[in-house]
């Protein structure tokens, strides 16, 4: 059966980058449909985890996408499966906001969770609740008639504690089946720069814009046996957070998180993806000053799985971070319900890693070929931390894998309305401009051309993502 359009000709000239998008016919099997937003600075880690991600949920991509989207499915899949050059280029934030279709088999999503986390999600999915009241007021109404009777005793009491149990369990293995036979779970992935939110609060409320427009109408579609959920992943970069957190990229973000999250309408929620786990380690070790300043000199490992070092700019000073700001941002995180929004951590390591941590000397005695990537830092630190990493794209594991498949379990079948009710999109005085309007298969591009960023591209001399 072939995917229906989500926006016709016919729609504002502003929404015509989502020409392309495609969503399951109505008549298919999918259980849910969901939207994540992956916003970060270029060069912070959002792609890489779009990659983890995808390998996590079995790189299953529905067969019929539009052209645009077949080839961005097929782009993304290269970097995938490749092991000779596993690591992914950074996009270019002028490009747009390029978005990637894939499914979670309900079956896998069961498996990751515990006992507990399973019961809380049949509930809200698969009338599991319903079952357990009813076996609960069946109780309820045996242990009465039975005192009324003067018949409770222990044997009764044991006969009636084993047949709610039986009950309870066989009205689980129902709901669990059919949780298993609604379909698949269909999740969009936005690859979002986060040069187009901070650049200017102009550019943040036309980005804001075209994401409400995405979720009313995705809502507007939304129907008891297909929900819907949407919400933003922010990418924390620990080499990227620098002395004060306020003035990185993920400082200037974390304000916008509760703002975005809000589009997804009741029960917000969440993510904030800490990577490079280990790296945070090195930085706060048990006992260390937080105030202590730490220089990070980053590359890549050679050898055939790993490019060279790549510098960004000659001169950009070697980066800084403080060891308090490492631990506030990275380390102390919590889950939390922060503003109305449930906000879930998810701590990981983009790829294998070597650290060494030294003591600061004078910048004219490290190595030639850092000197040869980085000035000096601005600031003299009192550590240097040497960071050596082969990326590539693994499946979350342990901890990670589980945090992951339960926030979008959760996104995905949320008690009560999925998102607010939806209004109709606002009229326009003027016409869409014909030429930017898709009128059958879109072009070259999938995505909405946004707008020039503002600022120099960060990173730490990764050429990552």
């Amino acid at each position: 059966m072939a995917r229906v359009r989500l926006f016709s000709a016919g729609e504002p000239a502003r929404l015509a980058g989502l020409a392309s998008l495609t969503a399951p016919d109505p008549s298919e099997r999918v259980s849910a449909l969901v939207d994540v937003a992956v916003v970060g600075a270029r060069s912070d880690g959002k792609t890489q985890f779009i990659l983890h991600a995808i390998r996590t949920l079995g790189a299953d991509a529905p067969d019929d996408l539009s052209e645009p989207e077949r080839n961005a499915t097929l782009d993304i899949m290269q970097v995938v499966l490749a092991a000779a050059r596993p690591r992914p280029d950074a996009n270019n934030p002028d490009a747009g906001v390029p978005h990637y279709v894939f499914r979670l088999q309900p079956r896998k999503l069961l498996e990751e969770m515990g006992l507990l986390a399973q019961l809380v999600l049949l509930a809200r999915s698969s009338r599991l609740a319903r079952a357990l009241a009813v076996v609960l007021v069946a109780a309820a109404a045996g242990v009465l008639g039975a005192s009324l009777g003067g018949a409770i005793d222990g044997v009764v009491g044991l006969g009636l504690l084993w047949l709610c149990a039986t009950a309870a369990g066989l009205a689980f293995l129902a709901a669990r089946r059919r949780f298993v036979g609604r379909g698949p779970i269909e999740v969009v992935f936005w690859d979002v720069a986060g040069e187009n939110l901070y650049g200017s609060r102009q550019k943040s409320a036309e980005y804001w814009s075209l994401l409400r427009h995405l979720v009313r109408r995705r809502v507007a579609d939304a129907r008891p046996e297909r929900r819907y959920g949407f919400a933003p992943v922010l990418i924390c970069n620990p080499l990227g957070l620098g002395i004060d957190d306020k003035q990185s990229p993920f400082g200037r973000l974390r304000p916008l998180l509760p703002i975005f999250a809000g589009l997804g309408g009741f029960e917000p929620e969440a993510l904030v993806v800490i990577n490079r786990w280990e790296a945070v380690r090195g930085l706060c070790p048990e006992g260390a000053d937080r105030d202590e300043l730490v220089a990070i000199a980053a590359e890549a490992m050679s050898g055939a799985n790993a490019p060279a070092l790549v510098a960004v700019a000659p001169t950009e000073p070697m980066p800084v971070v403080r060891r308090g700001t490492i631990r506030t941002c990275c380390v102390d995180a919590e889950e939390a319900r922060e503003e109305g929004v449930h906000t879930t951590v998810l701590r990981y390591d983009a790829g294998l890693c070597e650290l060494v941590s030294a003591p600061w000397q004078p910048f004219s005695e490290l190595d030639a070929r850092l000197r040869a990537f980085w000035a000096p830092p601005a600031v003299e630190p009192h550590q240097i931390l040497h960071y050596r990493f082969a990326e590539g794209p693994r499946a979350f594991a342990g901890d990670a894998r589980r945090v992951f498949l339960r926030w979008l379990g959760r996104l995905a079948f949320r008690s009560g309305a999925a998102a607010p009710a939806p209004v109709a999109l606002p009229a326009r005085a003027e016409q869409p401009d014909a030429s930017a309007v898709a009128t059958s298969e879109p072009a070259a591009a999938q995505t909405l051309p946004m707008f020039a960023a503002d600022e120099k591209a960060g990173g730490f001399h990764t050429g990552g993502t």
